[in-house]
């Protein structure tokens, strides 16, 4: 729970923040008057004063998705440190699921018995430069201490998955840590996705916290094994640029995330619908001229892209008999022929999703621009659900 004040005309406006909703509260007519122009607006930004460490105020900078009298829903918002007064130039993740997609420990022990000191100087593993609307970052991953900062260092054991702003910008700031959020949801094949610390810092100093929805202390399933070999360099830039395409909640040229499910949660008929639509989306846009034809059914679409991937059913199945099955689970559920509350007790329902999973990821970065072999291969590595 945060508190302060929010900077309104010439006045001051109390407020607590508690779960990303911030409730203003006065009985002075400033409150009457923010009312009258922020009821029912959406995407703005605030600015103020947060007193969520003793007395001392720190600067604060919120985006607010909406707002609904004096209660405002915010996107996320940044803290600035108290004696920070530097232009913030970088945005910082600590995210045991980026270090384990980057081989944190792998490269730790690497330079441990090379002799790098990593308690005196950070260095870095990856350098990898990306777009983001026609702009050019540079997503930069670095293991080791910043002995400069001396106390104010964290002395945690994590890499630091860094990018250069832009902008400066608390929405270039969002619009970051979705793409990287999007991108571990991904390549992870889960929506059980948080970070669990994002600062901004200026001249490599910690400047200010980022807060979002993304940000959790929940703790991350350990992936490091996972990842041992997989080739950061050759996947990495391309997904994010395809991911960074458009970072809305409209997609029309990136691939599809809304079929992911979370780590306990993966035989649900919503999930399933949820992938029939990804799937539907990604076949328009590797197959247009057949998607377009009236003439082509779900049935024939799903059969002609598992004959394009033969290797996911491996002859447990043919692609007709597997095209019907999930067409037909389709077809019961949208129609209202059956309703179904449980999928993890039906060994067949089970078998649709999982192959269906596995087709959605193929079929991603095919359209991402992989090739059959680099596809395989990243298979082969990420033994993603």
């Amino acid at each position: 729970m945060f508190k302060g004040l929010i900077d309104y005309q010439n006045g001051k406006i109390p407020f607590i923040i508690d779960n990303y909703q911030m409730d203003l509260f006065s009985e002075k007519e400033l409150l009457t008057l923010f009312v009258k122009e922020y009821n029912f607006k959406t995407n703005y930004i605030l600015t103020g004063q947060c007193f969520d460490v003793g007395n001392t105020p720190r600067d604060i900078t919120l985006l607010v998705e909406r707002s609904m009298v004096s209660t405002c829903y915010l996107t996320c918002f940044i803290i600035n440190n108290l004696s920070s007064d530097k232009k913030i130039d970088s945005i910082n993740f600590e995210s045991k699921v980026l270090d384990s997609i980057f081989q944190y420990k792998y490269h730790y022990l690497d330079f441990a018995k090379d002799g790098v000191n990593l308690a005196a100087e950070q260095t870095e593993v990856y350098s990898i430069p990306f777009n983001i609307c026609g702009c050019t970052y540079e997503l930069k991953y670095s293991i080791g201490q910043n002995h400069h900062m001396g106390l104010l260092e964290s002395f945690k054991m994590h890499g630091n998955t860094s990018i250069r702003l832009q902008k400066d910008h608390i929405e270039e700031c969002y619009r970051i840590t979705l793409l990287m959020n999007r991108f571990s949801k991904f390549i992870i094949s889960t929506s059980d996705v948080t970070f669990e610390r994002i600062t901004l810092s200026a001249n490599g100093f910690v400047a200010a916290n980022f807060y979002c929805k993304s940000v959790s202390n929940n703790s991350a399933v350990d992936l490091d094994v996972l990842f041992c070999e997989f080739p950061v360099m050759k996947y990495t830039a391309k997904i994010l640029n395809n991911l960074a395409f458009e970072l809305d909640s409209k997609i029309t040229k990136s691939i599809p995330l809304g079929h992911l499910a979370n780590y306990g949660n993966f035989y649900t008929p919503h999930r399933f619908i949820e992938q029939i639509t990804a799937f539907e989306y990604l076949f328009e846009k590797l197959e247009p001229k057949k998607a377009k034809n009236n003439k082509f059914t779900l049935k024939a679409e799903l059969k002609l892209m598992f004959d394009v991937f033969p290797e996911i059913l491996n002859g447990n199945l043919n692609s007709d008999e597997i095209a019907n099955r999930i067409k037909e689970l389709r077809r019961n559920i949208v129609h209202g022929y059956a309703y179904y509350y449980d999928f993890s007790n039906d060994s067949k329902i089970q078998f649709c999703i999982i192959k269906i999973a596995d087709l959605i990821q193929r079929m991603s970065l095919k359209f991402i621009g992989f090739n059959n072999s680099e596809i395989d291969e990243f298979r082969k590595i990420v033994i993603a659900f």
